[in-house]
């Protein structure tokens, strides 16, 4: 592959984010414009975490962020969003998954 297309694997990615819990998730950068990332850049995912007794820390993220790495086969960038703030900002390219 010469580089990452969401269309190919955003069922997985959500699938794989709503079993552990994750809502709201969405991509954001070149990949959600409709350009495609270049071998070795991190698709970035926004989604409000699941509510736990403990908040997720980094370490969490990136744990879950390798995880999620291994189900679409492209490095991911998890990033957690407060419940409320799940909204982008004016002008942010998001995909929403």
């Amino acid at each position: 592959m010469d580089g990452f297309d969401l269309l190919l694997v955003a069922d997985a990615l959500r699938e794989a984010l709503t079993e552990r819990g994750f809502t709201h998730a969405r991509v954001a950068g070149l990949v959600a414009s409709g350009g495609t990332l270049p071998p070795g850049v991190a698709l970035e995912v926004y989604a409000v975490p699941p509510n736990l007794p403990e908040p997720l820390t980094a370490s969490d993220l990136g744990r879950i962020g390798r995880e999620l790495e291994a189900v679409v086969g492209w490095p991911v960038l998890l990033w957690a969003v407060p419940p409320g703030e799940e909204d982008f900002l004016p002008r942010e390219r998001v995909t929403y998954l």
